[in-house]
């Protein structure tokens, strides 16, 4: 009776119902799926952010004289809130780190995909994952 096509396919709302209730769920769905990926973004933010700070102290980058540097700052100068610490971090934390992890995961659920739906090659899977995650074709 009422499905909803999002230009990736021939299932769409035919009826005025159909049509109604898809956009009813639209106004209602579209801003809790973005509320969800902010807050999972917050937390894959920090799952990164913390990768990469592992990353940085394996490879021997990370200063060990930070205790000197503090002790040089003396009593007058407060060391930077813990809040503000991490917001400095995720601006100087490299982009193409993370266009690198968007892309691995997009790449992996058209893979996921492609298994689920035999008949799809992979560029159907990966154009059905990129309208998907994006709503273009809602």
């Amino acid at each position: 009776m009422f499905g909803a096509g999002q230009g990736y396919g021939n299932i769409y709302p035919e009826t005025t119902t159909g049509r109604v209730l898809t956009i009813i769920y639209a106004f209602i769905g579209i801003p809790l799926a973005l509320l969800s990926l902010i807050a999972l973004g917050g937390l894959l933010s920090k799952g990164c952010l913390a990768l990469w700070r592992f990353l940085i102290r394996a490879s021997g980058c990370f200063s060990r004289d930070l205790q000197k540097k503090v002790e040089e700052l003396g009593p007058d100068e407060a060391p930077p809130s813990h809040e503000e610490s991490d917001e400095d971090d995720l601006l100087r934390f490299p982009l193409s780190f993370l266009i690198f992890i968007t892309v691995c995961w997009v790449l992996f659920s058209a893979a996921v995909f492609l298994l689920w739906e035999t008949e799809w090659s992979f560029g159907t899977s990966l154009y059905f994952i990129l309208i998907s995650f994006t709503t273009i074709g809602f």
